[in-house]
């Protein structure tokens, strides 16, 4: 059969290319999610990472079912190749869906993660505008407010600081 040996390394390295770019996603979304956790000041627990080992399974268990699935199909279309004549392309599609909806899938979770920053900040300044609106509108009363929302940001700080170390 040659085109095991002409087509199936390009095959083998396009798979380990898909497999290898989701664990890089998966890691990269773990790395998020902990720098969330530690900017407000969450403990990391056990939970958090098994949940991770968890993702790490189901993702893999459905992309091993994918790349059995491709390789039946590319046997299949080799067999019709050689004794039909038909020509189709021998190419890992199956896996490749799989790994880009993954990936796809572990971007939006990095960018949820990004933005959740985001969130925190903007409810932040509201609550201080509230509190603003809310003072008797002197200029001190209106200084004593951001002074009391600025060392709540230094004090958050620190305690994220203390709790890194």
């Amino acid at each position: 059969m040659e085109w095991i040996e002409s087509r199936m390394g390009f095959v083998g390295v396009f798979v380990a290319v898909c497999y290898i770019a989701v664990f890089l996603l998966i890691m990269a979304d773990l790395w998020s999610g902990v720098r969330k956790a530690k900017e407000r000041g969450e403990m990391r627990t056990s939970l958090g990472f098994k949940r991770t080992v968890e993702k790490i399974q189901q993702y893999y268990n459905a992309l091993i079912a994918l790349s059995v699935t491709d390789l039946l199909q590319m046997f299949a279309i080799e067999y019709l190749t050689k004794f039909h004549g038909f020509t189709l392309a021998v190419f890992p599609w199956l896996t490749a869906i799989g790994a880009l909806g993954i990936c796809l899938i572990e971007v939006k979770s990095i960018m949820e993660n990004a933005q959740a920053k985001t969130r925190k900040s903007v409810s932040d300044l509201a609550h201080l505008a509230e509190a603003i609106k809310d003072s008797q509108r002197t200029p001190e009363a209106v200084a004593a407010e951001i002074i009391k929302y600025l060392n709540g940001q230094q004090g958050e700080k620190g305690k994220n600081d203390a709790a890194e170390t």
